[in-house]
């Protein structure tokens, strides 16, 4: 019999019904009708009773799982057939396309005992419900096909779940215990070394498990990293008033002493450390009420955007923006224009260098009248200095980390970091040129007795230096900016801290500044650590040396 085609579609000739003088149109040898695997339920494929798609396989053992596999619903008007042999369908009165005909009596009945059934749930009737019903619940289990569905079955999956995480959670922390904890050198010049060891293997356990979710995809270690440490409640100070502003699209926190002033009071422009995956407005909020307190002075905590979505140079010019656009605006909030200082540590303290060397040539914008410098990153040529060696393994910031926030942020591969170490990222003619400003010979004799040994460096890596020459950007490297520039920079407070591992950053800065005439406050913590600034308004983790850092910045301030 030869096939028609009538709308587009293949109609095929019709053939007699066995036993009845009907005659309806048999399926097609290879595009039978659709079977839904959940219901038992036969849909015509491609006829206008139905949107459903085409038929899909199910994977042995799923037995049309909702879960796994979601099953769309027929059309309402669809008129589905049930399953079965090809000749009993059509002995039982039911063509492809859904026409009924007439039926044996018995045929009948048993049709109206699967349309009972399906009113009550627990069969299939003409039209499928729109939500997954108790008899649902008897598929497979998804992620165990031979595990039937049930409540009880959820609700102990639940459960393991719980104790699987628990697990995990045990195993992470124990690891970290045992890597962090136990191990972690801690000089004895510091003191209540227990809470900084206690602070060191909270802050490695944070970074674990973002490590952990970032392999997962569920978020980025910065990410996490950052949302758990906002978690803390911020603390009122009665003494200080703080607004929540934007510039633009920066957002800043203001803070202003609630005291009634005489007249204009200093303004202070304050970045944030973190390497540009750690600190944000909340985490340095204690630290901007006691600097606005103790020194009278208005003070500006810029916010910017951070990593891993944000790279060189967003850090730069987010600062930038909202420094421009509070020095525009200086009468509104009572500042005075001659008593403007920018104050940043660890990257923070690397961008307040770098606005100042960018502001010298503004003649539209109010000077500059000091930069504060915490345990700041001036350069990332040189990592063979005594302070590097010296200070590697030594929290907060140790060799790991610091590596990590350096190729993040310049968006260099950490594979070049052993190259880097041996010195091999750049040509020998660019360390005889730096040499004067980033050689070992610059520091005093007295910061390298515990453990300094020189190292030799190893001939060009080609590759390495293509990647890694965006360090010789004065914006990475202020400490290597021209004379010129340097040579007019106001004056500068600088703090080290002894077990930093960029100390010698903020010794080569000082001696540069001092060689070219500008003046310097110098304040070195002997027992100081990176990030020391920080436990300043934590009440278990505080150390002495925070409120000494506070207290030498705010009186460098009021001597202005």
């Amino acid at each position: 019999m030869n096939c028609r085609t009538e709308a587009g579609r293949e109609v095929r000739p019709w053939a007699r019904v066995p036993g009845t003088d009907r005659r309806c149109c048999p399926a097609p040898a290879r595009s039978g009708p659709r079977l839904d695997h959940a219901t038992r339920t036969v849909y015509p494929t491609g006829s206008k009773w139905t949107n459903s798609p085409p038929h899909r396989p199910p994977v042995p053992g799923t037995r049309g799982n909702p879960i796994l596999f979601p099953l769309p619903l027929p059309h309402p008007g669809a008129r589905p057939t049930t399953r079965g042999p090809r000749s009993e369908r059509l002995s039982s009165g039911r063509c492809r396309v859904g026409r009924r005909v007439a039926a044996p009596p018995q045929r009948r009945r048993e049709g109206a005992a699967r349309q009972r059934d399906a009113r009550a749930g627990t069969g299939v009737g003409r039209r499928r419900a729109t939500s997954w019903g108790p008899s649902d619940l008897k598929k497979p289990f998804p992620l165990f096909p031979e595990l039937p569905l049930t409540y009880s079955s959820l609700v102990n999956y639940t459960a393991n779940l719980q104790q699987l995480a628990c697990v995990a959670s045990v195993g992470v922390g124990l690891w970290v215990f045992s890597n962090h904890f136990l191990t972690t050198d801690i000089p004895a010049a510091i003191s209540h070394p227990l809470r900084l060891r206690v602070l060191n293997c909270i802050l490695q356990l944070l970074i674990t498990w973002g490590l952990i979710f970032e392999k997962l995809r569920i978020c980025s270690m910065p990410q996490f990293v950052r949302f758990v440490h906002d978690l803390l409640p911020l603390k009122k100070h009665p003494d200080v008033v703080v607004k929540d502003l934007r510039f633009g699209t920066i957002p800043v926190k203001l803070y202003q002493p609630k005291a009634p002033a005489s007249g204009l009071r200093p303004g202070i422009v304050f970045y944030h450390g973190g390497g540009g995956i750690l600190g944000s407005l909340k985490t340095y909020h204690g630290i901007c009420c006691n600097l606005c307190k103790k020194s009278d002075a208005v003070v500006l905590a810029v916010g910017y955007r951070m990593l891993p979505k944000h790279r060189f140079p967003v850090i730069l010019t987010d600062c930038m923006v909202g420094t421009m656009h509070f020095l525009k605006s200086l009468d509104t909030y009572g500042v005075d224009p001659a008593r403007v200082i920018v104050c940043g540590d660890s990257v923070g303290g690397s961008v307040a260098t770098v606005l100042c060397q960018k502001f010298v040539d503004r003649s539209d914008l109010p000077k500059i009248r000091a930069q504060i410098l915490i345990y700041s990153a001036l350069q990332g040529l040189n990592f063979q200095s005594p302070s590097h060696q010296q200070n590697k393994n030594i929290p907060l910031l140790n060799h790991n980390l610091a590596f990590y926030c350096w190729c993040g942020y310049l968006d260099i591969s950490p594979s070049w970091i052993s190259t880097v170490l041996k010195g091999a990222h750049l040509p020998a003619e660019v360390w005889e040129k730096y040499r004067k400003w980033l050689s070992a010979e610059n520091i005093p004799d007295k910061f390298k007795k515990r453990g300094y040994l020189p190292m030799s460096r190893e001939p060009l890596n080609e590759a390495a230096y293509l990647e890694t020459k965006i360090t010789l950007d004065v914006v990475n490297s202020p400490l290597i900016a021209d004379d010129e520039v340097v040579s007019r920079l106001p004056e500068a407070c600088i703090v080290s801290c002894e077990y930093d591992i960029l100390r010698d950053d903020s010794l080569l800065y000082k001696k540069r500044l001092e060689d070219l005439g500008v003046r310097v406050t110098w304040h070195h913590m002997e027992d100081g650590f990176h990030g020391v600034l920080t436990t300043a308004d934590m009440s278990f983790f505080y150390f002495p040396c925070s409120s000494r850092i506070l207290d030498a910045v705010a009186h460098f301030i009021k001597g202005l």
